[in-house]
């Protein structure tokens, strides 16, 4: 919680595991020394394994398994974390929903959040985004928290704190795909409608092939 710091921790994903035949991404987490100073913090222990993620990149879904309790989801059993396939009017039901209260989705739309292009799922004064998960935090809940006692004011925590530039190593699978200058850039990335892609000044001619998950071509264009 920033303005002033008392808590602060950072994830880290290192590593897979297999489970009943699916792939999931290893998610560790440790406490970092409270400061009012920007990034890079200083450690305050070690990283231990929080929980695991796997992307159903077909159905535009993200699944987890946490091994340390966060109040509001089980634990040691698979969870569906978020759901991007959602359309407009639909209810979102995830578990880091508290009370499980009914998200209506009242719009999706495509914008800017930490300098990712994304499709961002609006409702009930909250967001949730493609390739990110929700402002709050990847395994936080969605509400605004905020302190209790000694007077203090009431502050938010939002995930931008951390993650002020890009790229932030985010953990969901759709981030940007520009690793430097003489690489290709696709954007944006997610998205339903319209892709640009733009080829570095060093290749003169060639060939953009685009395929979905299942590897079958989609587009072809010289």
């Amino acid at each position: 919680t920033p303005q002033p710091v008392d808590d602060l921790w950072e994830y880290y994903a290192s590593g897979d595991t297999t489970i009943e035949s699916d792939t999931f991404k290893k998610v560790f987490r440790r406490n970092l020394v409270a400061s009012n100073d920007p990034p890079p913090f200083e450690a305050a222990g070690t990283y231990e394994l929080y929980g695991l993620i796997r992307d159903d990149i077909l159905n535009r879904q993200v699944f987890a398994i946490m091994y340390i309790d966060n109040q509001f989801c089980p634990e040691n059993e698979e969870i569906l974390l978020y759901d991007f396939s959602l359309e407009t009017e639909d209810t979102a039901d995830f578990c880091l929903i508290p009370g499980h209260v009914d998200f209506i989705i009242e719009s999706i739309t495509q914008g800017m959040y930490l300098n990712f292009e994304t499709t961002i799922f609006s409702g009930m004064d909250y967001n949730y985004y493609e390739g990110m998960g929700s402002e709050f935090g990847l395994f936080e809940p969605m509400f605004i928290p905020v302190k209790s006692g000694g007077g203090k004011s009431n502050y938010q925590t939002y995930l931008y704190y951390y993650c002020r530039t890009t790229p932030c190593n985010l953990v969901l699978s759709t981030q940007e795909l520009s690793a430097n200058n003489q690489m290709l850039s696709i954007f944006p990335n997610p998205t339903k409608k319209d892709i640009n892609v733009v080829l570095p000044n060093s290749v003169k001619s060639g060939e953009v092939i685009i395929m979905n998950p299942l590897g079958q071509i989609i587009k072809r264009k010289a």
